[in-house]
């Protein structure tokens, strides 16, 4: 009996499909490939594909083929997004070594976000320089060697987002002047110990977002101090600092360097950092460091902005004094260090703290007059501490409107009958319970204490 062709037909393009996760046939432009979704967006994400499906029209031009084992991109798959103004691609987490020139010729002309990263390509391909409004391109994660200066040339008229490692380089890429609409920048894995003066060159005045992590810098470098509209610098998990001194920054000589949101995590410091270079600085985040102390001499001539700081799991064994010359300080997050105790002067300078976060210290006590300056204290977390007591502290605060005592032991006695007065305990959260009791802490003071 024959078989209709048809039939034929169909059944070996299923087979070709099972035996190798692939499509390699051309269907009916509105034909969704199985397993996949097409309804707005094309979404074939770890589906195990060793070959590019072939990509139907979608209402939008958003395509999700990351997490597979994709290993090359070829001329024609966009064929069906001919017509799209934005597009956003994602490539993410495949093995994906080349790419045809021409595989993008069909989207030139539209507004792309481009997602590449881990993959396996040691340089950028040609085929993007074709595109007319790249706008972002994701690279890291792959083993660039090096940029080339006509690829830069080509995506510098409209790319405004890049982000790639340099673990593979020789030399600084000079080519990243050619990207004059730069606005984002993040750069992994810096070889050098040192940046040339002139890194950043082509970036001054375009440049608004900027992190370097991973590197093997010894300090924060002066290449930065190019930058005049830089606002959020990102210089994380850079582990080759000297842990032992505060001076991991170097010094501008002009003044336009005002970066205002500074991120400075998980760089294996003892020594709060010198920050002579952030005097404009509204938010800095400093988390798993290793802080150990914070030495007030570099800061008493200084006259910081910083509006809120985040100090969150280091080694303060206390709140380091030298805190209150960040006069303009309304939000401060200690959580998670190893602060035994409270006193009297340890925040006294602070007087527009709005928000102290003490959460996950081993604090044991807290003096009765260590809130007394800081009246505009709203939001006060003891969580997670070792205080078997409410402390008699935040009766001082009368803009109170927040007291987080989650799973800390606080035994309801009546020793906690100097809360008699207190007309704050609504600001206790309805998840503070008494130590070893259901009775929730709140319920307990309004309630039972009146008895005592």
């Amino acid at each position: 009996m024959m078989i209709p062709m048809m039939l034929v037909s169909a059944l070996l393009v299923q087979m070709l499909f099972v035996s190798c996760h692939c499509f390699v046939l051309e269907t009916d432009a509105t034909d969704c490939p199985v397993n996949c979704s097409c309804a707005d967006d094309f979404i074939c994400s770890n589906r195990s594909l060793r070959m590019v499906p072939w990509i139907p029209k979608t209402r939008r031009c958003k395509i999700s083929l990351n997490d597979n084992h994709l290993t090359n991109i070829e001329a024609g798959i966009f064929k069906n997004q001919s017509t799209s103004q934005v597009c956003n691609i994602n490539f993410d987490n495949n093995e994906i070594q080349e790419i045809a020139d021409g595989a993008f010729d069909w989207i030139k002309n539209a507004s792309i976000t481009f997602y590449l990263r881990q993959n396996n390509l040691s340089f950028i391909p040609k085929a993007f320089e074709n595109l007319s409004q790249l706008r972002a391109l994701y690279f890291n994660g792959n083993p660039l060697m090096h940029l080339s200066s006509q690829t830069m040339i080509s995506i510098g008229r409209s790319l405004m987002t890049f982000t790639f490692d340099m673990g593979y380089f020789q030399s600084w890429p000079h080519e990243l002047r050619y990207l004059r609409s730069l606005a984002t920048l993040k750069i992994g894995y810096i070889p050098f110990y040192v940046l040339p003066q002139n890194a950043f060159h082509g970036l001054e005045s375009t440049l608004f977002s900027l992190e370097i992590h991973n590197s093997k810098l010894e300090e924060i470098p002066r290449a930065l101090c190019i930058f005049n509209s830089l606002q959020y610098l990102n210089f994380s998990s850079n582990h080759n600092l000297n842990r032992m001194t505060s001076q991991v920054t170097s010094h501008c000589t002009n003044n336009s360097f005002q970066v205002s949101f500074f991120y400075f995590d998980d760089n294996d410091l003892e020594i709060f950092p010198d920050l002579s270079l952030f005097h404009n600085v509204y938010s800095m985040t400093a988390n798993k460091n290793g802080f150990l102390v914070m030495n007030g001499d570099f800061l008493t001539s200084s006259n910081f902005t910083i509006y809120s700081l985040d100090l969150n799991k280091n080694n303060f064994t206390r709140i380091p004094f030298a805190v209150n010359e960040f006069r303009s300080l309304a939000q401060l997050n200690m959580a998670y260090n190893s602060i035994t105790s409270v006193a009297d002067p340890d925040i006294s300078k602070l007087t527009d703290l709005n928000v102290l976060d003490l959460k996950g210290n081993p604090i044991l006590y807290i003096s009765k007059d260590s809130f007394i300056n800081n009246l505009k204290l709203s939001v006060l977390d003891l969580s997670e501490t070792r205080l078997s007591q409410i402390p008699v502290a935040v009766m001082t605060l009368s803009n109170l409107v927040q007291l987080g005592l989650d799973n800390t032991p606080v035994d309801c006695t009546c020793d906690l009958a100097y809360l008699k007065s207190w007309n704050k305990t609504n600001t206790i959260s309805d998840t503070s319970h008494c130590y070893l009791s259901t009775e929730k802490t709140r319920d307990f003071l309004e309630q039972s204490l009146i008895h005592c």
